[in-house]
C-alpha cells in the first residue's frame, strides 16, 4: 500500500498485489481518498485499510499472507491501528522504509536492515516500487483531469504553473477573486498581475438582461 498526494489535494492510495514474486494487475485497487483533508498519510492509510476489508472489495479479494507497506514505524501503525479496530490479528504486517531500506515490524524494537544482495530484499523493493508507481500514476491522472477543469486555465496566457501559483497564494477562487490587483501585480509580475485581475473584474460583472424583442 503506498499514499500519494501534493499538499493535501488529490489524496489517493493504491494496493498492488504479488503472488509467487510477480504482479497480479488485475487485483490492484486504486483509492480516492475521502475523510481526509490535508496530508495526513498516517489517517489516509488508516481509511483505504479499511475500505479494503470491509464491503464489497473484502469479499472480492483474497486475504494477503502479508501486508506491506511504503514507509517507516509511524505508516506502520497507522496500519495496525485500523486493522485493530476491524478485529483483524491474524495478517502479518510490514512497513519498508525507502530512504536507508529499514524493514519495520509490529512488536520489534529496532527496525532490520537486510543485506543489498538479499533476495527478499529485492521482492520487498519491487512490491513497494510498484505501490509507488501505481498510486503516483492515479494521481497524476486525478490531477491533469482537475486542471482541466480548472476555471483559471481560462485566462488567456495562465498556465497549470501559475494557476498553482495562485491556489497556493489564495486557496479559493472566492479569496483571489477579492485580492486587490497589487497583490496579484506582486505575485505574478505586473504584466500576468494586472491580466488575471482584468479576467476575474470581467467574469465578477453582471451580465446585462436579455432584450425581449417580441414585446
Amino acid at each position: 500500500y503506498d499514499i500519494s498526494n501534493l499538499q493535501g489535494r488529490w489524496n489517493v492510495g493504491a494496493m498492488v498485489v504479488f503472488q509467487g514474486g510477480r504482479p497480479v494487475p488485475r487485483q490492484y485497487r486504486k483509492f480516492r481518498v475521502r475523510s481526509v483533508s490535508g496530508a495526513d498519510d498516517y489517517a489516509s492509510l488508516r481509511e483505504i485499510v479499511r475500505r479494503r476489508f470491509t464491503g464489497r472489495l473484502a469479499r472480492s479479494s483474497p486475504r494477503p499472507d502479508l501486508m506491506l507497506i511504503d514507509g517507516g514505524i509511524g505508516q506502520l501503525n497507522a496500519v495496525c491501528e485500523a486493522l485493530a479496530a476491524l478485529g483483524i490479528e491474524d495478517i502479518p504486517v510490514a512497513s519498508l522504509a525507502k530512504k536507508e531500506e529499514l524493514l519495520f515490524r509490529p512488536g520489534w524494537r529496532e527496525p532490520v536492515r537486510l543485506e543489498p544482495s538479499s533476495p527478499a530484499l529485492r521482492v520487498l523493493q519491487q512490491v513497494r516500487d510498484e505501490a509507488h508507481r501505481a498510486a503516483i500514476g492515479y494521481y497524476r491522472r486525478l490531477h491533469r483531469a482537475d486542471l482541466r477543469n480548472d476555471p483559471l486555465l481560462q485566462i488567456p496566457g495562465i498556465g497549470p504553473k501559475t494557476a498553482a501559483t495562485l491556489r497556493r497564494a489564495f486557496g479559493t477562487l472566492e479569496n483571489l477573486r477579492r485580492a486587490a490587483p497589487e497583490e496579484l501585480v506582486k505575485l505574478l509580475g505586473p504584466a500576468r498581475g494586472r491580466k488575471v485581475f482584468r479576467w476575474l473584474q470581467s467574469q465578477a460583472r453582471p451580465q446585462s438582461p436579455p432584450t425581449d424583442e417580441t414585446s
